[in-house]
């Protein structure tokens, strides 16, 4: 995880410091104390602002396809201790550095790696396979593309034959063992498959599609379709390959903009300690 440091001058806070005879605390200045916690607040805000689209950044395009969970990530920590005020917003997400500082492209053969991986199967000629559910969302309200799916049902498509596919489920009941590629006894899900339960290929849109079952989940339906990666798999039918991607470098542009809103926050809790403590004299 990358670390970014925002800093600025702490001369006040050590003029104030130095009044105190017998040394200084963190409990010793509230005023100070709460502008820390509120300008973490304020940095968290900024960034999940950013993120969600609702603020912009100087110098950087708002991201897309930012998850729930990327956002949910950021946080905040108290790390202020009797003698040190220290506040830290921060997130463990691996997509939103990648979003930050780009990605390398990224090139395999998945048919050298996932017919072997734990959930492989083995058939009964001996050969190594995987089984791999590919999700698909329905079209919205407008009859298009859900941001978050990779694959959507075209609207057509999806009121004349989907749509009206019988429903399979799964079957807590009819879980089993079964060995993977390495041996392994691997416990597998068992299905109710529907009798009328698979979109024929006569009524699919393309190849991908054909053979799409719904399924039932707790708010309805949801749609799959499945193929498998198998160690004969003809050459270069499973190659992965994503793009490299530029980073957003937007933390830097987080620092510039947040930092002298954060400045005047803490500055005026000094200064609401400093006047406090003229008062008393």
């Amino acid at each position: 995880m990358t670390t970014y440091q925002i800093e600025f001058d702490l001369s006040e806070l050590k003029k104030l410091s130095d009044s105190f005879t017998k040394g200084m605390t963190t409990a010793s200045l509230p005023n100070t104390d709460a502008a820390f916690q509120r300008a973490a607040l304020k940095v968290r805000q900024m960034w999940t602002n950013y993120l969600q689209g609702s603020q912009t950044l100087p110098g950087v395009e708002t991201p897309s396809n930012v998850t729930s969970a990327m956002v949910r990530s950021i946080r905040t920590q108290d790390k202020t201790t009797d003698f040190e005020f220290h506040q830290r917003v921060y997130s463990d997400n691996r997509q939103l550095e990648q979003l930050n500082q780009g990605s390398k492209a990224v090139e395999y053969d998945m048919k050298k790696t996932h017919p072997y991986g734990k959930k492989s199967r083995v058939s009964k000629k001996g050969i190594p396979y995987l089984i791999i559910p590919f999700r698909w969302g329905t079209p919205n309200k407008s009859g298009t593309k859900r941001a978050h799916f990779n694959n959507v049902i075209p609207q057509q498509n999806y009121e004349t034959n989907v749509k009206g596919l019988d429903v399979s489920s799964v079957n807590i009941a009819k879980k089993y063992f079964e060995a993977n590629a390495k041996g392994e006894r691997i416990e597998r899900q068992g299905y109710n498959w529907a009798r009328n339960g698979r979109l024929k290929e006569s009524q699919a849109w393309d190849d991908r599609s054909v053979g799409m079952v719904r399924m039932k989940d707790v708010t309805g339906s949801t749609y799959f379709t499945f193929r498998i990666i198998s160690a004969k798999s003809p050459a270069n039918s499973w190659i992965y390959h994503k793009d490299a991607k530029p980073g957003l470098n937007y933390m830097a542009a987080l620092e510039s903009a947040a930092k002298p809103q954060i400045e005047k926050i803490i500055n005026e809790g000094i200064k609401a300690d400093e006047e406090f403590y003229r008062n008393q004299h």
